[in-house]
């Protein structure tokens, strides 16, 4: 899940990056699908500064990449750096360097309902594969997410 930043959406990134180092917190609001079914577009998202060693994997964290920043689950800890992936994706991503990592997952809320979050993602074997290859399999299962949980409110 990233904030997109073309040349004009650099400057809300770097604006949260700034933030979160002064204040050690940040909350936003996801977009995106890579972490389908965990975290869905609209979500709101609070992250805690953190240092590399207090990541464990499972944890969700927030890290720069480029001129943008990703949300995305720590997969493993390497030489090269932690590496993360979408739970609904396919690959993992490049490793990403201590410098990068911006922070951690703390809270998470839907429509208004806190979220715990989780250290393992939410999905059925199946679910990362067909959301990896599939925008249309990602655009249906938000559709009716969004129809069941409107019809239990």
């Amino acid at each position: 899940m990233a904030m997109r930043n073309s040349a004009s959406e650099t400057r809300p990134a770097a604006l949260a990056i700034d933030a979160l180092r002064a204040f050690g917190c940040l909350r936003l609001r996801a977009d995106g699908t890579s972490m389908l079914p965990a975290l869905h577009p609209g979500d709101v998202l609070d992250f805690a500064s953190c240092a590399y060693p207090q990541v464990e994997p499972g944890e969700v964290v927030l890290f720069r990449r480029d001129d943008r920043i990703v949300i995305h689950r720590v997969v493993a800890r390497t030489a090269a750096g932690l590496l993360t992936q979408g739970d609904g994706l396919a690959q993992l991503d490049a490793p990403v360097a201590a410098a990068d990592l911006l922070g951690r997952l703390v809270g998470h809320s839907r429509a208004g309902r806190a979220i715990a979050p989780s250290r393992r993602p939410r999905r059925l074997p199946l679910t990362r594969w067909l959301f990896g290859r599939s925008t249309l399999a990602a655009r249906i299962f938000l559709r009716w997410h969004r129809a069941t949980g409107s019809a239990r409110a």
